[in-house]
């Protein structure tokens, strides 16, 4: 991309300065979950 682009896609006049952009994007839809631990693993009976 390039300012002008930019400029356009935002409407930006041409007497204001962009000085920086920051590049977000999307996530995953879904995040995978963590596999669970073996309740023997965390838990102690007695």
């Amino acid at each position: 991309m390039n300012k002008n682009h930019i400029q356009e896609m935002l409407s930006i006049s041409d007497d204001e300065m962009i000085k920086s952009v920051i590049a977000l994007e999307y996530g995953t839809p879904e995040p995978k979950m963590p596999k669970r631990k073996a309740a023997e693993d965390i838990v102690k009976f007695f």
